[in-house]
């Protein structure tokens, strides 16, 4: 592992559930489905977005197969520049904003979105200098026998660099915490 980070590209051979999607993105990894994941990844137009600083098992043009989900690797890309201070950066996401209240978590309501994403921003070396919901709604997420349904933005936040380092790890390690079943992928165009 190199420590850089790369963005993999698949196209969806045989659709499955986001959790089966997971499965293979883990298995092009080499990792076992855990919880704490060293990758994010987004489904979109028949392709599977992931970014990590693993290196993949694979080799472009092979397949990985998760409960009759398969994928097959079309494309690796290393980030080899860094941001720099001051430069204009598009991000665009799907997250699943969420904030703890007790022992759970809650949805963060369209009100609230604006508070939340400047604390990621804070954290993530950027300021945000203003951001598009493109969409919203809900999202049916099911595990086994377990179903739920996870509320969603699709944004795009045009954001300036401040930390390049921090940068790439937001990249990295993508927005928010519910980024198990493929929300919080961070897509960075320059």
């Amino acid at each position: 592992m190199d420590g850089k980070l790369k963005r993999l590209i698949f196209a969806v051979e045989n659709k499955g559930e986001n959790y089966d999607v997971h499965g293979a993105v883990c298995n092009a990894l080499g990792i076992s489905f855990a919880k704490s994941m060293p990758f994010t990844w987004r489904q979109h137009n028949g392709r599977v977005f992931v970014h990590t600083v693993c290196d993949s098992v694979i080799k472009e043009g092979d397949a990985v197969v998760s409960n009759g989900c398969t994928l097959r690797l079309n494309s690796i890309h290393v980030y080899n520049d860094k941001p720099v201070v001051g430069q204009d950066i598009l991000f665009i996401t799907k997250v699943n904003p969420t904030k703890t209240i007790g022992k759970s978590k809650k949805p963060v309501g369209i009100n609230e979105l604006p508070q939340w994403l400047q604390g990621k921003a804070s954290r993530g070396g950027f300021a945000i200098n203003h951001f598009d919901i493109e969409g919203y709604g809900r999202e049916t997420i099911v595990k086994g026998h377990k179903v739920w349904n996870a509320a969603y933005y699709n944004l795009k936040m045009y954001v300036t660099v401040k930390d390049p380092d921090a940068v790439i790890d937001f990249m990295a390690n993508g927005i928010g915490r519910s980024k198990f079943y493929g929300f919080g992928f961070v897509l960075c165009v320059v």
